[in-house]
């Protein structure tokens, strides 16, 4: 379930990179490594401050030709899957 406050913090100790558009989260202590697309990799990056509206409105203006309650469930998805994936956790 998502944070009812919207905000998260990163939790993995990890190096990130970007390469061909993807964001790549290696996490030394774990050996994990987590490929995120462009899409995701903004979200991971803007979860920490910004609610999933926020994140959602942020997507919508790069031109996604997408309905914003659609966007919003995807934000909170992709959220979620990072909780359970312990890539983030809700503060």
């Amino acid at each position: 379930m998502l944070n009812s406050t919207g905000y998260y913090k990163h939790i993995l100790k990890c190096s990130e990179q970007m390469e061909d558009g993807r964001m790549i989260l290696f996490d030394p202590d774990s050996g994990k490594t987590h490929v995120l697309n462009a899409t995701a990799g903004k979200i991971y990056r803007l979860c920490t401050n910004t609610e999933p509206e926020g994140i959602a409105l942020s997507i919508l203006e790069e031109g996604m030709d997408v309905d914003k309650e659609v966007i919003l469930e995807d934000v909170c998805d992709t959220i979620q899957n990072f909780v359970e994936l312990k890539i983030i956790a809700a503060i």
